[in-house]
C-alpha cells in the first residue's frame, strides 16, 4: 500500500495554481473547428499542458537550483590564500 505523505502549500504554491486556474479557464474560451468537425480544438489543452511543464519543473529541477544557488553562494566566500612561493 503506498504510504502519502501531507506537505503544508506556500503562498507561492497558491498563487501558481491560481494563475494556471485562470489560464486555463481563458483558454478554454479559445476554439478551432476544423474541417467542419463536431468537436472543436479548444486552448484549454495547451493550457493544461503548459501548467503541467512549468509547475512540475519547479519539483524536477529543484535538486538542480539548490545546487546552482550552493555553487553561487561559494563564490561569496573570500578565496583560500595562496602561498608566494614561486618556482
Amino acid at each position: 500500500m503506498a504510504r502519502f505523505t501531507m506537505t503544508r502549500l506556500t503562498v507561492v504554491d497558491l498563487a501558481r495554481i491560481a494563475v494556471f486556474a485562470a489560464l486555463i479557464a481563458a483558454l478554454a474560451q479559445a476554439s478551432v473547428h476544423l474541417f467542419g468537425n463536431a468537436v472543436p480544438i479548444t486552448g484549454q489543452t495547451l493550457g493544461v499542458m503548459l501548467a503541467g511543464l512549468v509547475l512540475a519543473a519547479g519539483v524536477l529541477w529543484d535538486p538542480l537550483t539548490r545546487a546552482a544557488d550552493r555553487a553561487a553562494r561559494s563564490f561569496d566566500k573570500p578565496p583560500p590564500p595562496v602561498s608566494e612561493k614561486r618556482s
